[in-house]
C-alpha cells in the first residue's frame, strides 16, 4: 500500500545518500592533490602530455606579455606557434568566443582563464 506522505522522505533519503557518496568522492580526490604548490603544478603540467607545446606557449604568452592579452590575442599567438598554417583573418562565425575560451582552458591545462569583466583578458 502506497502512502503519499512517505514518498518525499524516500526521495530525501536517496538525495542524502547521493550527496554522501559525492562528498566521499570529493574527499578522496582532495587527498590525491599534492601537499605543496610545487608538486601541484608539476602534477598539472606533467599529467597530460597532450598538446605540451600549446601549454608552454600559452603560459609563456601569459607570463611574458607586457599587458594582459585578450582571449583572441592569446588564441592567435598560441595557434601561430603550433599551427602557423591555420592562422588567418579571424571569422567569429567560424571560431566563436566559446571555442576560443575552450582552447585557452585546454591549452593552459586550466591554469589560465578569461576574466569576467567587460573588456575580457586572460
Amino acid at each position: 500500500m502506497n502512502h503519499p506522505e512517505t514518498e518525499p522522505a524516500s526521495g530525501s533519503v536517496r538525495f542524502n545518500a547521493s550527496l554522501a557518496g559525492g562528498i566521499h568522492a570529493l574527499r578522496r580526490r582532495l587527498q590525491e592533490i599534492p601537499g605543496n604548490l610545487h608538486k601541484l603544478f608539476r602534477d598539472i603540467l606533467t599529467r597530460d602530455p597532450h598538446n605540451r607545446d600549446e601549454l608552454v606557449l600559452c603560459i609563456q604568452w601569459v607570463l611574458f606579455a607586457k599587458q594582459p592579452l585578450s582571449p583572441e590575442q592569446l588564441y592567435f599567438a598560441v595557434l601561430s606557434g603550433v599551427e602557423p598554417e591555420a592562422v588567418s583573418k579571424w571569422d567569429p562565425d567560424e571560431v566563436t568566443k566559446d571555442a576560443i575560451q575552450l582552447f585557452i582552458l585546454d591549452s593552459s591545462k586550466g591554469l589560465a582563464e578569461i576574466t569576467k569583466s567587460k573588456n575580457q583578458t586572460v
